[in-house]
């Protein structure tokens, strides 16, 4: 029976992070299972440069990453009641039958059944559930006046549908792996007993950083799902109403959601760039001043870690996990999802010695602190299995 340190069961967004940490090192055997990856031979062969790709220790579902396309990428009519959380799990099975295995991370809505009946048969296992949204029950409760406000019913959103699907999907797990205190304190709401372990997803450090002083600040740039969930409505308002600034956007709007934002469209300081690739995104960033970002609930913005590690200061809600590193190394202004906490934060960070000392900020966290999420990872898996 083989034997595996850490076995990761993840979507493949932030976890491949952690998988190439874990090519990097070799004090730890592990074995990766995700989905929308492809061996790197394949990329060879067709020389498409934006495939995702692995190499050795991964286990790719077919099945599911055929359906995330269909569902999510070309968004397929017929596609779109198919159930993607159940193809995982016999992959898992088969990898822990045949393997002696020290921990478990895991994605709950992939592998919760199987990794909860192998750690009973195992009790020195390890296991945990990553967590990567506040948790939808709470969130929609407070959501839902907000819906109401654009005239939108509650109960016909997304939110709403994911709060249904996954209003038990912890079951009788303990520990639970969150990016933020902020979606531990969501999750504490329904889940008291549970245990706790923050790992910040953290800043994302461009290869074209570089320290730059600013003499005007007046250019800001927002990143994300244009939409109610992501305060998007609170931000164009604003800048609809402060000309002296320029609002630049980069992502679409949420289906069923266009008649709110597309007034927005007339102003000319406000401008919609639409969807564009995660690399020519960043070329993009290093041309503004700020970012921002003003969700009602966001369990931590990778978009926002990318802007800090291209040296851009922030503004982020209190709403939004990223607020922790943004106040602790300073990286800029936290603000609540009023119009004067709005106006204060944008006010503070257009004076030229606040926004240069979180220029400052940035520099000396990136050159003497910045770990990053997948090294992160790595020290804690280390930790618990040998602590």
């Amino acid at each position: 029976m083989r034997k595996i340190n850490v076995v990761l069961v993840a979507r493949p967004d932030q976890s491949l992070q952690i998988y190439n940490a874990l090519l990097q090192q070799n004090a730890l055997s592990f074995k990766y299972i995700t989905f929308k990856v492809f061996p790197q031979w394949i990329k060879k062969l067709t020389k498409y440069r934006k495939m995702t790709t692995v190499s050795r220790d991964a286990i790719c579902s077919w099945r599911l990453t055929i359906i995330n396309i269909c569902k999510f990428k070309f968004r397929f009519g017929f596609a779109q009641s198919w159930n993607e959380t159940s193809f995982l799990g016999p992959i898992l099975k088969k990898v822990l039958k045949r393997s002696e295995v020290s921990l478990i991370h895991y994605w709950p809505e992939y592998g919760n059944k199987e990794v909860l009946q192998y750690v009973k048969m195992h009790p020195s296992v390890k296991s945990f559930a990553d967590v990567h949204m506040p948790h939808p029950k709470a969130i929609f409760e407070s959501m839902k006046p907000v819906y109401s406000q654009y005239g939108i019913k509650p109960e016909t959103t997304q939110l709403y549908a994911i709060a249904r699907e996954q209003s038990d999907v912890l079951g009788d797990e303990i520990n639970v792996l969150v990016p933020s205190l902020y979606v531990a304190e969501t999750y504490k709401q329904i889940y008291p007993n549970k245990k706790y372990f923050i790992v910040s997803y953290g800043i994302t450090v461009n290869i074209h950083y570089s320290k730059q002083y600013k003499e005007k600040i007046s250019n800001f740039v927002y990143a994300g799902r244009i939409s109610l969930e992501k305060g998007s409505d609170l931000l164009l308002e604003y800048f609809s109403n402060h000309n002296e600034y320029t609002l630049h956007l980069f992502g679409g709007v949420l289906a069923g959601q266009e008649s709110i934002f597309c007034k927005y469209q007339n102003y000319e300081n406000i401008i919609f760039h639409g969807s564009v690739p995660k690399v020519e995104l960043q070329n993009y960033l290093k041309k503004y001043d700020v970012g921002i970002h003003l969700s009602r609930f966001d369990a931590y913005s990778l978009a926002v870690g990318e802007m800090i590690g291209i040296g851009l200061p922030v503004i982020v809600s209190d709403h939004t996990g990223n607020m922790d590193d943004v106040l602790n190394e300073g990286f800029g202004e936290i603000t609540d999802l009023t119009y004067c906490g709005i106006n204060k934060a944008i006010k503070n960070i257009v004076d030229v010695n606040i926004y240069n000392k979180y220029i400052d900020n940035i520099d000396s966290y990136i050159h003497h602190k910045h770990q990053a999420y997948g090294t992160k990872m790595v020290s804690f898996y280390n930790s618990m299995i040998n602590g």
